[in-house]
């Protein structure tokens, strides 16, 4: 739809070629069209606007309408694409001959300049010069400019003290940007006490350009790779994007642990385990409501338990089951003894009717290895006991299970497969 908009856009154009008149009602119908897309589609978008104008004389107009509609923009991001369109169009346009007025031109270029180094996506500028080193830890970090002669500053400060409060998971960054060094010692004595604190009087830095500090208060929001992912934000806009954030991080742990579950290699239950430890029963796990508990965490923790059971390392458990070695006649065996007179031995529990169990078995019997199998519906229908405490020592959610032992019953192994 965007694309037909474009078209008739241009044919109408084109009978404007000789007043260099673009038509503004269908540019704007186009660029609105844009506004829920993510920024490489409408950086993509503003490209073949302003390239197919070029073609018939209209382009620095049109990338002049299209710059100004994504610098005007309140979404954030727009101000990316606002820069590529300077640089990219505008910019080289104008190095030759241009009809735009030197001011008008200088302002952009003032834009790009104060804004190209800060943009969302774009690795935070670091400033050692002031001692802004790196911005480590792995944490979410919020990076504040003030003035303490600031009228909105003063009411943003309380805000973002109480926020930073509430969100454990965030490291404040103060930057004082006034020269008045004992009003700014007396500040960090009574406000922000557990931020980082900073100071560049003669912007050395140079994080005035870097971060577009023409104003303050600035507020960004850095991750914990370094890359800037809110800017030109308030207290009231970072929290809304930290609640996206949540919900979209949130979403994906959730996609990535269902999808880990049902999977059987040692590899996928390594990265299970991971997953559950570092981002699901973590301190700062993101799910913290009612319905996480219910939804999410109480089926980590069962998890993680059943992860728990027979690691390697550990001495399998001196239970006595009726199973099979090696093809022979079913017997009871001890299993923390069965390696004892045949060295390293493969247990496989399996049941009946299951494909997969078949193609185990199948392929130990072919196999030169020493294999127990243990029929899972004959122990549950023989010795529900024995069941029951095989249940409770190996986690037997999905079969088959293999698991490995040395002569001394220790377990080397888990969760692999005999089938290539």
């Amino acid at each position: 739809m965007r694309r037909i908009v474009l078209i008739v856009f241009l044919l109408l154009s084109a009978f404007c070629i000789k007043a260099q008149t673009p038509d503004e009602a269908l540019l704007a119908e186009y660029l609105g069209a844009l506004d829920r897309c993510d920024i490489s589609t409408k950086t993509e978008e503003a490209d073949f606007i302003i390239g197919s104008s070029n073609e018939i004389g209209l382009g620095l107009e049109v990338a002049y309408r299209v710059y100004q509609h994504f610098r005007n923009s309140l979404l954030m991001g727009d101000e990316n694409v606002a820069v590529h369109i300077a640089d990219r169009w505008i910019l080289p346009m104008c190095s030759e001959q241009c009809s735009l007025a030197d001011s008008t031109v200088a302002d952009i270029r003032n834009f790009a300049d104060f804004n190209r180094a800060s943009l969302l996506g774009a690795k935070a500028p670091l400033l050692p010069e002031a001692g802004l080193e790196d911005f480590g830890g792995g944490k979410l970090s919020l990076l504040f400019f003030y003035d303490l002669d600031c009228a909105k500053c003063k009411l943003e400060i309380p805000k973002l003290e109480a926020l930073v409060d509430r969100h454990k998971e965030l490291s404040l960054k103060a930057f004082y940007t006034g020269t008045d060094l004992d009003a700014w010692s007396a500040f960090r004595k009574e406000r922000f006490r557990g931020a980082r604190h900073f100071c560049d009087p003669e912007n050395d830095s140079d994080f005035i350009r870097k971060y577009s500090v023409t104003a303050t208060p600035r507020l960004f929001l850095i991750d914990g790779e370094g890359v800037i992912v809110g800017r030109m934000l308030d207290c009231e806009s970072l929290e809304e994007l930290l609640s996206e954030r949540k919900k979209a991080e949130k979403r994906g742990i959730s996609e990535l642990f269902n999808t880990l579950v049902p999977l059987r290699g040692s590899d996928a239950k390594e990265a299970l385990e991971y997953l559950i430890d570092n981002y699901i029963l973590c301190e700062d796990s993101p799910f913290d409501t009612a319905e996480d508990s219910l939804m999410v965490i109480g089926f980590a923790k069962i998890q993680k338990d059943l992860l728990s059971r027979a690691r390697p390392g550990s001495k399998l458990p001196g239970i006595r089951v009726k199973a099979s070695l090696n093809g022979g006649r079913e017997k009871c065996y001890r299993l923390d003894r069965v390696g004892r007179k045949y060295g390293k031995v493969v247990i496989v529990f399996h049941t009946e009717g299951c494909k997969e169990c078949e193609a185990q078995l199948e392929t130990a019997r072919k196999l030169n290895i020493n294999v127990l199998t243990v029929n899972m519906d004959k122990v549950e229908k023989e010795s529900p006991r024995t069941f029951r405490k095989l249940m409770d020592s190996f986690d037997l959610s999905v079969l088959p299970y293999l698991v490995e032992c040395d002569g001394d019953g220790v377990i080397t192994r888990r969760y692999f497969s005999l089938v290539e």
